[in-house]
């Protein structure tokens, strides 16, 4: 039986300035600088005759509409990388950090339409197709072991609620909170150790990236500084996933580089200490707190319809957007056009998301399986309740549920979220899937899970309807 092998690379991806990010109104925001640099990061595991790549970017997301009508941007990225390095397409997975600090690839407002868009969009198709055969090209020899960590004082259920009723968008500890909903503060810590050389790591933890955000710096945001502090302590290149975050924001809110930095250093402090026990002799740590990965590798993918949200008439709300722009170019006053700016922002965020109609929108689920190791990739903002659901349904002794991968389909809300209303529940480009959606997400998930754990290797027709 051949050794299992693994291999990682690192590109930096930060933008030129040209390259809008996610602003406000009117969605597109110029950048004035770089606070930090963006990457993309790729690992590649080899074992047991198959291969998979795990490619992990400083980034809002990824649209696959983002190359425009006709075009499939994650298929094309899979496309590069087979073609590139033999690697089966369905064994490729995207993954974004979501930091808001970074270019505006989700699509709300197409970034290919700006003059050099559609040139940057490609060069980077390239960069990050690239980042993965560097990673192909070091495979070599490895052992891969997996452990976890806490961090409890860095994230918040941003739905917790006041005893007014309001929601907490940062933690006070002023306010009396009525509801306090769950976060998840697992730091999950896979450690690559090679013969030679210093060792490669991946962290998944779940908060959003959003202590920086709508500036004109880019930034990696916390994740950024967490891998840094990773990689200056071990050598080696360290990984950023993000888990179902559509709920969970830092304690700090929005912030500054400050806080940027503080909670990034606790974060990837704790994967550290994480990494240093696993690399300890044997018997240093219990086992239910450290295990060795071994066996077969397998990728498995679905593709399941997923209802859209019931939706509005558009054209009130196409009129709204044609006058409050109107309003904002030619308003005598500052006041007005403020004040026509914001209706602009609701219309034209209403108005997109009815513009792309209510057929059901595709949901691809993506599994990868080393031995008892599982990472379920799943396309969208999920609540982290649906984490915990999709980890708890998992026949593996490792799961690790990770969000913002292959595509964006927008917040994928709890019930209790579109009984409140909450904000991403309402009608816009972030709010594509009907209530309906999560469940429907996270049942194929789960299904998913079972079928590669039973050892199938390509869903059937009879495996879509048993």
């Amino acid at each position: 039986m051949s050794p299992l092998r693994a291999g990682t690379a690192k590109a930096d991806i930060t933008p030129p300035l040209h390259i809008p990010y996610l602003a406000y109104h009117p969605r597109h925001g110029t950048p004035q600088g770089v606070h930090d640099s963006l990457h993309a990061r790729a690992l590649v595991v080899e074992s047991e005759g198959e291969t998979a790549a795990l490619l992990s970017v400083d980034s809002i997301g990824f649209s696959r509409k983002v190359l425009g009508p006709g075009r499939d941007f994650t298929a094309e990225l899979r496309q590069r990388v087979s073609e590139n390095t033999g690697i089966a397409s369905s064994h490729v997975l995207l993954a974004a950090s979501h930091a808001h600090s970074t270019p505006e690839t989700l699509n709300f407002k197409p970034l290919r339409d700006r003059p050099g868009g559609a040139e940057w969009l490609e060069g980077l198709l390239d960069s990050l197709a690239g980042c993965v055969g560097q990673a192909y090209r070091r495979l070599r020899p490895a052992r891969l072991k997996i452990g976890k960590g806490q961090c409890h004082q860095i994230s918040w259920n941003r739905h917790s609620k006041k005893s007014d009723g309001s929601h907490l968008s940062f933690r006070d500890e002023n306010s009396k909170v009525e509801v306090k909903r769950p976060i998840d503060p697992e730091v999950d810590v896979l450690l690559i150790e090679y013969e030679d050389g210093p060792p490669d790591s991946v962290l998944r933890f779940t908060c959003h990236p959003v202590i920086v955000q709508v500036q004109p710096l880019w930034s990696a945001d916390f994740p950024g500084v967490a891998c840094s502090v990773v990689e200056q302590a071990t050598g080696g290149n360290c990984l950023f996933l993000q888990g179902c975050a559509g709920d969970i924001n830092p304690v700090c809110g929005t912030a500054g580089f400050e806080e940027v930095s503080r909670i990034g250093r606790c974060l990837g402090a704790e994967a550290w200490k994480v990494l240093e026990e696993l690399q300890c002799p044997e018997g240093f740590l219990p086992v239910d707190r450290r295990s060795s990965l071994a066996g077969p590798l397998k990728v498995l993918s679905s593709v399941v319809k997923a209802q859209s949200r019931e939706l509005p008439d558009l054209a009130p709300w196409e009129r709204e957007e044609s006058e409050s722009l109107h309003l904002f170019e030619t308003g005598e006053t500052e006041e007005v056009r403020q004040q026509a700016s914001l209706r602009y922002r609701a219309a034209f965020s209403i108005a997109d998301r009815l513009r792309m109609g209510s057929e059901p929108f595709d949901a691809e689920v993506q599994v990868m399986r080393l031995g008892d190791f599982a990472v379920a990739a799943l396309p969208g903002e999920l609540f982290v309740e649906y984490g915990f659901d999709v980890r708890d349904a998992s026949p593996f002794k490792h799961t690790w549920v990770v969000a913002y991968c292959n595509d964006y389909l927008g917040y994928i809300s709890r019930p209790w979220a579109w009984e409140e209303r909450c904000y991403p529940t309402q009608v816009g480009p972030w709010c594509l899937l009907s209530q309906q959606g999560g469940q429907t997400v996270v049942d194929e998930a789960t299904r998913v899970l079972g079928l590669i754990g039973r050892g199938v290797e390509e869903i059937t027709e009879r495996d879509r309807n048993p």
